[in-house]
């Protein structure tokens, strides 16, 4: 009222204002929801600009090659960089894995108290040529009898290598693949030799910098020559996580279990490393000879967002996992980064 009464003073009487006075009272609901829209056009378009700032920034000049996705989960990309780029997948394969075994639960093919015997073949191979023990079995437990429930948390919060191996003697490629391909991951391929992909490169592969492109097809091609490899994309592990924060994988149900899951992930030097402390962060990493990998939900100041950062051909992985630090920032809210830390020192040739 004390809005209105300071028009109503002087010359005019109520009589004569009152009929605009309801007019413009009867259409500001009309107004109201336009104004909103385009105040949240306005601060979404703001925050694009700064996460596209922010991560091109700490991206210019690295070496090797970085794929980075930024994604809403409503579905608006906020920023990618080198998306479709094929990137060796290490231990996000697993992601898909996981997804096969829930699903045979919910069909009722299996469930999650039946014991697993650990056989020998379990153990015989590892990804890092230098590990000698799992993460989570210790050489000694062949023969052990392990619940699945048990096997499901080794496999994604301590990313072991045996538990996925146990697991493959549960199911096949050909699954594995078609689970991928039915989530949209179509440039995902498990345990595949690259003779297999058909066309490969694969056609979707629109990357500007050919600097990057070429780097990217040469280290996947190397680490292919070893016999049979897992291939994923940064579009693709986004797609995986925005399905999973949209309950859209298997049921609203499991996959908030699947969330929750990834949530408990013992490693936590990457994505979550800089968060203030508390903060949500439901993620899995992956690791291999020059490979970084880190993907996964942050809830951040503004709600969840999908961030996706993977790293090839990377030769100081020390300072690959620092920027993966600082995107997982970005992600949060943050645009004022920290420094980079030095750069580790790279052995000499003997």
């Amino acid at each position: 009222m004390t809005f209105i009464a300071q028009y109503v003073r002087g010359s005019k009487s109520i009589a004569r204002i009152a009929p605009i006075l309801l007019a413009l009272v009867m259409l500001a609901p009309l107004f109201a929801p336009l104004a909103s829209v385009q105040a949240n056009a306005q601060t979404a378009s703001h925050s694009a600009s700064a996460v596209a700032r922010s991560a091109a920034s700490l991206l210019f000049h690295e070496e090797g090659v970085y794929g980075v996705v930024f994604m809403e989960t409503n579905g608006t990309v906020l920023y990618k960089h080198n998306a479709d780029l094929p990137f060796v997948a290490a231990s996000l394969y697993k992601l898909i894995l996981m997804v096969d075994i829930y699903s045979r639960r919910e069909r009722g093919e299996i469930a999650f108290t039946d014991l697993v015997t650990l056989q020998q073949e379990d153990f015989s191979i590892f990804e890092d040529p230098d590990q000698v023990e799992d993460t989570y079995f210790l050489s000694g437990s062949v023969g052990m009898q392990v619940p699945v429930s048990e096997l499901m948390e080794a496999l994604i919060a301590y990313s072991s290598n045996v538990a996925a191996r146990a697991f493959l003697r549960m199911t096949n490629t050909i699954n594995l693949n078609h689970i991928a391909q039915d989530m949209g991951m179509i440039d995902t391929h498990i345990l595949v030799n690259l003779e297999e992909i058909s066309p490969w490169p694969s056609e979707t592969l629109a990357t500007v910098n050919q600097t990057q492109k070429d780097e990217a097809l040469e280290f996947v091609d190397l680490w292919g020559e070893e016999g049979v490899i897992n291939i994923t994309t940064p579009a693709d592990i986004a797609t995986f996580f925005l399905q999973l924060t949209n309950r859209e994988l298997i049921s609203e149900a499991v996959s908030a279990e699947m969330e929750d899951l990834l949530a408990r992930q013992q490693f936590v030097n990457r994505i979550p490393a800089l968060l203030p402390e508390g903060t949500r962060c439901a993620h899995k990493t992956g690791n291999l000879e020059e490979v970084v990998h880190d993907a996964g939900i942050v809830y951040g100041e503004n709600g969840p967002t999908v961030l996706v950062a993977l790293s090839e051909d990377v030769l100081d992985e020390d300072r690959a996992a620092a920027i993966i630090q600082r995107l997982g920032l970005i992600a949060y809210g943050e645009t004022e980064l920290p420094p980079m830390p030095e750069p580790s020192p790279v052995p000499a040739d003997d």
